[in-house]
């Protein structure tokens, strides 16, 4: 075994790491920025295992796999055990779809993919992200890629060179290199080769003090960094750009941290040192803990609520340091670690299948809860929604053309409207694309690009009618919705004007002006329009709620949204709405089927529910609005229906 010097400030510097994660998790006032602490964490662990690397491969490749056994030994025992307890909590508290999603995300834990996982699928600032409680485990995952390949790379540097310094310099530079590169891209937050650079600065501390002492600095410079670091987790703000700069200072800190040291450093001190020393399980109990919590109340935690999950995730990560971390690393016989982990895969993987083939349906949890359609229109086997070119149409000569052009809110139209016996659908949809002719969004799919793409093929299609429908209370606000205390967190956003970068938010009448524009153009182009005004949003995940309800009698929040709350969200997004001019414009008011008059509110069900999730129509609501549009176009242009699109 290969043993590196015993560093108690490491310990302290992971006490800081973890307690930042923690706390942002939770969800604690000042901690907006506590994410960083897992940019500390890959430092760190860099640092450890290239210390230990470099020992190893000094003498030879036959070092490895005692590296990797050693690896092993730290990793599997409790991260299997975790999740074996996640998926017994997740069959007695989830509902099928959270059941099945959790089934999908142990699956890739166990086999070290699950940052691959939830790049495909996860926005890890989201609040939806908060209920899955093996989230927190993609940074695991890219530790564990990382060791694999990490060993290959000195190898191989160790054959043709020993230039190593430079060459862990070269690979860090070409990751930081990317990762600029791709800012604003969700996969620099979850993939190796964009977060490699953090691992790698690490490494090149090892590699600086492989034949030398950390340099000693006076006292008050660790004092300095740590205050740094916790300075910039206090003043983060989330529409601040991800990466960015403070991405960059954290590591560069924590990079500092290890390079030096202190006779008298107060990262020495004894609850330090114990916390950094469980800082492992903390990690790994945390996020199920707070998971479980936000599953059963679907509101954010508490202060109570804080305070006993932290309480709950030390008491657990105590328990389980002695008796699986440190005993199987370093009291137990290989014998003992494959039995204990190869019994607990085999569990896993029994439960994984035993959810994936119900579906996550059991006996206990079998309510029938509306998902997501969004993706479920397809033709020639291709998904319609978000589509950069070729656009998805069902049109037929006896049936009024119609464009649907909006952002995920206009594609649950496009289901119920492609099986139109009126309408010949021509889905134009794309991912948070709001109608428009200059804006865009600052991130994502929605691009200048595209949003000329959509108008020039809309200027040179047959007349028709065109409906437009977004999401316009989220770009002029740029924050999520509220309802009975519930704030939705939403990424950050930004709808900006192409040239001068203006912003929804800065300017409405700007989107105004642009909305105009692209009514009169449309107008032009022979178009009847139907404006959508906006869907109620009721911050919560409504079948979520609704599950929590019918299950466990759960009433802390009722499937209804206060009409003032509504009024106070939308009123800017009518103003603009209302102020557009046409010769041929009809407008159609989605709250007219869920906010009654008279009842003071909004009402998620009819009694089906009709969202399925906080702000997208499910498709029994989809099809109450489609309806609604179809009795608007018909009834104030008769003459559509024998497709006779003539001016008025």
């Amino acid at each position: 075994m290969y043993k590196i010097e015993y560093r108690a400030d490491i310990d302290g510097l992971r006490a800081i790491a973890v307690m930042m994660v923690v706390g942002y998790h939770a969800g604690i006032t000042g901690f907006s920025g506590g994410f960083l602490g897992v940019d500390v964490f890959f430092v760190i662990s860099g640092y450890l295992i290239g210390r230990i690397l470099l020992k190893v491969l000094s003498e030879g490749v036959t070092g490895l796999p005692g590296f990797w056994w050693r690896r092993f030994r730290r990793i599997l025992p409790l991260q299997l055990f975790v999740i074996a307890l996640a998926l017994v909590a997740g069959i007695v508290l989830f509902s099928p779809r959270y059941l099945e999603d959790l089934a999908q995300s142990a699956l890739a834990a166990m086999f070290f993919m699950s940052n691959i996982l939830f790049y495909r699928e996860a926005d890890y600032f989201s609040a939806q992200a908060g209920l899955k409680p093996l989230l927190h485990t993609w940074s695991l995952a890219i530790e564990e890629q990382f060791y694999l390949l990490l060993p290959l790379l000195l190898l191989f540097q160790r054959r043709l060179c020993r230039l190593t310094g430079y060459l862990l310099l070269a690979f860090a530079l070409m990751s930081l290199g990317w990762l600029w590169l791709n800012v604003g891209e969700k996969g620099t937050f979850y993939l190796l080769q964009f977060r490699a650079w953090q691992l790698l600065a690490g490494v090149g501390i090892a590699y600086f003090l492989q034949h030398r002492m950390p340099l000693q600095v006076p006292s008050w410079l660790p004092v300095m960094a740590v205050t740094l670091l916790l300075t910039l987790m206090l003043v983060y703000q989330k529409d601040w750009p991800a990466p960015s700069w403070v991405n960059l200072m954290a590591v560069v800190l924590a990079a500092l941290l290890l390079a030096t040291q202190t006779s008298r450093s107060w990262l020495n001190g004894s609850m330090l040192v114990w916390t950094g020393q469980r800082s492992y399980g903390i990690y790994l109990w945390h996020f199920p803990v707070f998971a479980c919590f936000r599953h059963w109340s679907q509101l954010a935690p508490d202060p109570l609520e804080i305070t006993l999950g932290i309480l709950l995730t030390l008491l657990l990560a105590a328990a389980t340091f002695q008796r699986i971390e440190e005993f199987y690393r370093y009291r137990s016989s290989s014998k003992q670690v494959l039995l204990w982990t190869g019994c607990l895969l085999v569990l896993n993987i029994a439960l994984v299948i035993f959810i994936l083939m119900s579906k996550g349906h059991l006996s206990w949890n079998n309510y029938a809860l509306p998902v997501s359609h969004v993706g479920d229109l397809r033709q020639n086997g291709q998904v319609c929604f978000s589509r950069t070119s070729q656009p998805c149409q069902w049109q037929e000569p006896d049936k009024t053309p119609l464009y649907l052009v909006g952002d995920s809110h206009a594609a649950t139209l496009a289901l119920p409207l492609s099986q139109s016996s009126d309408f010949g659908l021509v889905d134009l949809t794309m991912e948070g694309c709001q109608p428009a002719v200059q804006f865009y969004r600052q991130r994502g799919a929605c691009t200048l690009r595209y949003q000329q793409y959509r108008l020039e093929y809309l200027r040179s299609a047959p007349a028709g009618v065109v409906v437009l429908l977004g999401r316009l209370p989220l770009n002029l606000s740029e924050s999520g919705a509220s309802n009975q205390g519930v704030i939705e967190q939403v990424p950050p956003i930004k709808f900006i004007r192409a040239g001068d970068g203006v912003s929804a938010k800065e300017q409405p009448a700007a989107l105004q002006h642009d909305l105009q524009t692209l009514v009169d153009l449309l107008e032009a182009a022979g178009h009847r329009i139907v404006i959508v005004y906006p869907v109620p949003e009721f911050a919560f995940h409504v079948p979520d709620a609704f599950y929590q309800q019918q299950r466990f009698g759960n009433m802390e929040l009722s499937l209804t949204l206060d009409s003032e709350i509504f009024a106070q969200r939308v009123r800017q997004s009518y103003q603009l709405l209302d102020s557009l001019q046409g010769s041929r414009v009809l407008r159609v008011f989605p709250q007219q089927m869920i906010c009654q008059a008279g009842q003071g509110n909004c009402q998620a069900t009819d009694p089906r529910l009709l969202y399925f999730d906080d702000d997208h129509l499910s498709l029994a609501g989809s099809e109450r609005l489609v309806q609604l549009i179809h009795q608007t176009v018909f009834g104030e242009w008769p003459e559509l229906s024998r497709y006779n699109l003539k001016s008025p």
